[in-house]
C-alpha cells in the first residue's frame, strides 16, 4: 500500500509539473504574440502616418464635392446629366416630372447614379495630387453610394489610391462618409405627391396638399409649363436651405 501511495504521489507531482510547464509556456507564448502584435500595430501606425496627409486631403475634397452634387441634383430635378427634353429657364435647365399626361419622376436609384456621376467627374478635379511632389499617387476607380432618408442624406465614397514614396508602396482604401442634414427623401416624396395629384387631375391644383406641410412650395409659371420649387428650411448646409426644383407640362 505504501508503494502504491508513493507511486501515486510521484504521478501527482509529475502531472502538476507538466501543468506548471504548460502554463509557463503559454504565458511566454502569449507575451511573444502580444509583442509581435504590438510591433505590427506600430508598423500600421507608421504606415497610416505616411499616408495621413493624403487621406485628409482627399477627405476635404469629398466633403466639398458631395454637398455641391446634392444641391445640383436639387436644382436640376434629380439629375446631373439632364434629359434632352429638360426645360430651359433663365436660371438653367430643369427636368420634367410630368409631361404629356405622364409622370417622369426619376427613381432614387437613378438619382443615386447621378450623384455617383457627379462625384466621379468632379472629385479628380479637386484632388490635384501634384501637390505631393515626393509621392507617386495612382488613383483607381471611384465608387459612390447614396442613402437618402427622411432625416438626412449619407454619401459614401471610395477612392482607392496607390501611394509610392521612397521605394515603398502603400494602399489607401478608406471609405469616406459624408452625412448631411438634408431631408432629401422627404422633399422628394412631396414632389411625387404633387405629380400624383396632377396625374389624377391636371386641371386643378390641390392647395391643401401644398399648404399642409412644413415645406415651402412655390409655383413659377414658365410659358405653358409650371416650375415647382420645394424648399426645406430644416435642411441646411452652410446656412443654405435645400431646394428641389422640377417642371410640369400640360
Amino acid at each position: 500500500m505504501l508503494c502504491i501511495r508513493r507511486k501515486a504521489q510521484v504521478t501527482t507531482f509529475v502531472i502538476v509539473g507538466v501543468v506548471i510547464l504548460f502554463i509557463v509556456g503559454t504565458l511566454i507564448y502569449t507575451q511573444a504574440i502580444r509583442k509581435d502584435s504590438g510591433s505590427k500595430a506600430v508598423v500600421g501606425i507608421m504606415r497610416a502616418q505616411h499616408v495621413d496627409q493624403v487621406y485628409k486631403f482627399v477627405e476635404s475634397c469629398v466633403k466639398e464635392v458631395v454637398p455641391e452634387g446634392l444641391f445640383l441634383l436639387g436644382a436640376q430635378g434629380g439629375y446631373v446629366k439632364l434629359p434632352a427634353d429638360a426645360l430651359q429657364t433663365e436660371e438653367g435647365k430643369i427636368a420634367f416630372f410630368f409631361k404629356a399626361g405622364q409622370p417622369s419622376v426619376p427613381s432614387l436609384e437613378v438619382i443615386n447614379s447621378q450623384m455617383a456621376l457627379f462625384v466621379r467627374e468632379n472629385l479628380p478635379k479637386c484632388t490635384d495630387f501634384a501637390k505631393f511632389p515626393g509621392m507617386q499617387i495612382t488613383p483607381s476607380q471611384i465608387s459612390t453610394e447614396s442613402i437618402f432618408s427622411n432625416k438626412d442624406s449619407i454619401v459614401k465614397v471610395k477612392f482607392p489610391l496607390s501611394i509610392a514614396k521612397d521605394g515603398t508602396t502603400s494602399r489607401l482604401d478608406d471609405e469616406y462618409v459624408v452625412k448631411l442634414p438634408v431631408r432629401f427623401r422627404y422633399v422628394y416624396e412631396k414632389a411625387r405627391e404633387i405629380v400624383a395629384m396632377e396625374v389624377k387631375d391636371s386641371e386643378n391644383i390641390d392647395l391643401v396638399l401644398l399648404l399642409e406641410t412644413d415645406l415651402d412650395i412655390n409655383i413659377i409659371p414658365q410659358g405653358d409649363n409650371l416650375v415647382y420649387a420645394i424648399t426645406d428650411k430644416s435642411s441646411l448646409v452652410e446656412e443654405v436651405p435645400f431646394t428641389l426644383m422640377f417642371a410640369n407640362s400640360f
